[in-house]
């Protein structure tokens, strides 16, 4: 751009504006900024002009994401030596390949060594690797040629080595493209590959030292263009897999091995001194390590396995923003087949980001009933738009506008419009992604959590505020920071999480807040190197906000009484302000977690005439007053305890035809308090009873849903099978993983809540809910939530970016519990 910035009013170009502070020219870094190591994965970009207010153009912190799968990965734990690689390609100690040797065990690059190898013979890569040769003995009584079966394992080197000209075109065909020596400079380029991924470059070759990364789910045969489907997935070029958080290589184990534990690795995007990965990478001092067990306790527990109090935080990006920023998120996926789903648990984006310009919108689909007058009406709204004022609507509301001015009176048809047509501006909680495409997806936190109006403002120095919530079940006292909230973004399936497809994006309440990457993980209270988070960022573009006004009986005009305001029993509001044409309706509901087992039996669960899931978990509503509990008086209380026959006994009551889908109903603009209600009691080593039969997750490591079975030799009839039965329980034995039987729920729609203080499990918010235990089912407190869009209308003070003055809520709070 040198030293320029476009602008539609000059024509073209015009010389950058004045820095705000030193009057200096703004440099470029200025305008969107990252440093060489983010190459723009996270940045602010600001319009000069005024982007703070600038409708068509405003200021944004944009974040890049990219995923990708195809990955051939390696690992420099996993490793194996020379002599494992002969073994391998089915040389035994006399070094003449046989029968009795077996077939290879390994692919990727060995399985082309091993097809280079035998590819003079149609019978050794039947034996060793694995390929499908044929010969046309099968066919008639004096032949002697042979032909590959199918497409299913090809050999290319059958192809490239001449041997497969048995046709009507052999007479034009030519002898092997292998040159001597290429078998043997093959197999040293494969080692010397190896040997740096696990950074044993330059050391002595020795047959007998493990020297060589293995692949990590490498697929059947490297591919110039990638048509197999194999693993692990990526995001930014990271991973975060969950079977490398819960795995060791020892069994009963409660923490990593030595070997096993994870190394610290460079926060992505800072150009800082080398990690602990690089440093081994360096020195080849990567122990050997291959996770095959699940752990014990905390660290096993596949509820914990997103949480940053337990695990730190992942290897993946940790998108940072402070609250009251407009947040946009520019998603690619290269060429892949598998296609991926994009979401931030709880908060909605536009799926258009143009949509505030709907008049350019192609024409709305109405071959479905479009005289209906409500259907006709939406497709009309929908097409009309005010993109030079929807910042202020958005940002502001019809207070913005001069009463009885056609902007109000637009904006005020508008809001009816969007109560009454479906989602006519295109919100969606998620973004499906396919091979070679791009999207955007635009928003903004206006709060810490979507409606927070409990928090204080932020001290001097480093704000170090944490909300205490009590061990339960072993757990220790769960402490939980109120400056910062994580969201956790994933991509949508149970495979892209199982690869590492996920992360955090974290909240920052201002610059004074603590930074949790600089916590001591074994005591959160410890502030001795905790900093604050201050203008790392480098200054968000701020959402403007205005201050709130609560009325009380005696201002004039008032129509709502200060007792409208509903707190929960964690101090929250559960509701935005009432006003005086707008009265909350609160809407409660208990969410039950059971075994569909204990409550309609063992195949209660059916997909179809003969199948059924023995283990299957079901959500439920129920009625607290079944439960024992009185609503009008205790249900922001303390409840009594619950047991968990008391919740089969309630489930059954309301659902005597079996389990249904859950579906929890509310109308637009509702209040939600809501309980959650943990009945999963653990079986066995603290986790869920879990049958064998499920199906394998992503082999990216020894760990799986089940372990895997050795599959024995053919029967009489040629056919191999696998006896499930002969198994141990996968929950507790090598190889396979013990469900949690803890609780987390993410909801859909806003949280009044801090979302570090909801029991999702997830970086440093709370921890999930805990089992059962004792036969008494765990209960949650209050959870405020909200089914409609929020605008917080706070005031900005300072570095509180966006918090209510001081003592504002507090005192409307307190007066409202005094009544």
């Amino acid at each position: 751009m040198n030293g320029t910035v476009a602008d539609p009013e000059a024509g073209c170009t015009n010389a950058l504006p004045a820095g705000p502070d030193d009057n200096a020219t703004l440099t470029i870094d200025q305008v969107a900024f990252g440093t060489p190591e983010w190459g723009g994965a996270q940045m602010r970009v600001l319009n000069l002009n005024g982007g703070e207010t600038d409708p068509y153009h405003p200021d944004t912190r944009e974040f890049a994401l990219a995923i990708a799968d195809f990955a051939l990965l390696y690992d420099p734990r996993d490793r194996r030596s020379v002599a494992d690689l002969r073994a391998s390609l089915g040389l035994g100690s006399d070094g003449i390949p046989g029968v009795e040797d077996g077939e290879i065990t390994s692919k990727g690059m060995e399985q082309l060594l091993c097809d280079l190898r035998y590819y003079r013979s149609p019978y050794a890569p039947n034996v060793k690797c694995g390929a499908d040769f044929i010969s046309d003995r099968d066919f008639t009584a004096d032949a002697s040629s042979w032909f590959q079966n199918g497409a299913e394992g090809w050999t290319p080197a059958w192809i490239a080595g001449g041997k497969s000209r048995y046709d009507i075109h052999a007479e034009h065909y030519f002898g092997s493209l292998f040159v001597p020596g290429e078998l043997t400079a093959f197999q040293a380029h494969l080692i010397s590959y190896r040997q740096k991924a696990a950074g044993m470059h330059g050391k002595a070759v020795d047959a007998t030292v493990a020297i060589m990364a293995g692949a990590v789910a490498g697929p059947e045969r490297p591919e110039a263009i990638s048509v197999d489907h194999h693993d692990p997935f990526l995001v930014n070029y990271r991973m975060a897999a969950i079977p490398v958080r819960i795995g060791d290589k020892a069994a009963s184990r409660t923490t990593p091995s030595a070997s096993c534990a994870p190394m610290g690795m460079t926060r992505q995007g800072e150009a800082i001194a080398d990690s602990a990965v690089v440093e081994a990478l360096k020195k080849g001092s990567f122990g050997r390590c291959s996770l095959t067990y699940q752990l014990l306790g905390e660290k096993g527990d596949l509820a914990s396995a997103f949480s940053s109090k337990v695990y730190a935080d992942p290897e993946t990006p940790v998108f940072e923003a402070y609250q009251g920023e407009r947040l946009m998120f520019r998603m690619i996926q290269g060429a892949q087949k598998v296609q991926h789903m994009f979401q931030i648990a709880g908060q909605p984006f536009r799926r258009n980001v143009d949509q505030a310009f709907s008049a350019a919108m192609l024409p709305l689909d109405t071959s479905f009933g479009p005289n209906h007058p409500l259907r006709t009406g939406c497709f009309s709204a929908a097409n009309r738009g005010r993109p030079g004022e929807y910042l202020t609507w958005t940002d502001e509301g019809l207070k913005a506008f001069a009463t009885g001015s056609p902007e109000a009176d637009y904006w005020t048809e508008r809001e009816k419009t969007l109560a009454e047509c479906d989602n006519i501006e295109g919100f969606t909680f998620a973004q499906e992604i396919g091979i070679s495409e791009h999207f955007e997806m635009r928003g903004s936190l206006r709060s810490d959590v979507g409606g927070s109006l409990e928090a204080k403002l932020a001290s001097a120095g480093v704000d170090l505020r944490f909300r205490t919530f009590a061990g339960a079940n072993g757990l220790p006292v769960d402490r939980v920071t109120e400056t910062s909230s994580d969201y956790l973004y994933i991509f949508g399936t149970t495979d892209a999480i199982w690869n590492g497809a996920w992360g955090l994006l974290r909240i920052f309440e201002g610059t004074a807040s603590a930074d949790p990457s600089t916590f001591n993980l074994s005591d959160l209270t410890d502030a001795t190197n905790v900093t604050a988070i201050g203008n790392r960022l480098a200054g968000p573009p701020m959402v403007s906000p205005d201050e709130v006004v609560i009325r009380t009986e005696g201002d004039a005009g008032a129509a709502v009484d200060i007792t409208t305001i509903q707190v929960n029993s964690t101090g929250a509001l559960t509701c935005p302000l009432p006003t005086a044409d707008r009265l909350p309706t609160i809407r409660r509901a208990v969410i039950a977690a059971v075994e569909a087992r204990k409550v309609w039996g063992e195949s209660s669960v059916r997909y179809g005439d003969t199948r059924y899931d023995p283990d299957a978990l079901v959500l439920a509503l129920v009625d607290p007053g079944d439960l024992g509990v009185d609503v009008e008086a205790g249900w922001s209380g303390t409840w009594p305890e619950v047991s968990t026959a008391a919740v089969h006994a309630t489930v059954l009551a309301g659902y005597p035809g079996g389990p249904q889908p859950f579906v929890l109903r509310a109308n637009a603009g509702d209040c939600l308090e809501v309980r959650l209600v943990n009945a999963l009691e653990p079986s066995q080593r603290g986790a869920l009873r879990d049958l064998l039969g499920d199906a394998w997750l992503p082999p990216i490591t020894g760990l799986s849903a089940d372990p895997q079975p050795v599959v024995p030799e053919r029967d009489a009839s040629g056919v191999l099978r696998a006896d499930l039965a002969s198994l141990a329980d996968g929950g507790a034995d090598k190889g396979g993983l013990r469900p949690s039987a803890s609780l987390a729920l993410m909801f859909g729609i806003p949280s009044t809540e801090l979302v570090s203080t909801i029991p999702l499990g997830t970086g440093f918010n709370r921890r999930a809910l805990p089992p059962a235990t004792g036969g008494l089912a765990v209960v949650s407190d209050v959870i405020g939530l909200y089914a409609g869009r929020y605008r917080l209308d706070l005031k900005t003070d300072g570095d509180s970016l966006g918090l209510l003055r001081q003592g504002l809520v507090d005192d409307a709070i307190d007066r409202a519990m005094m009544r």
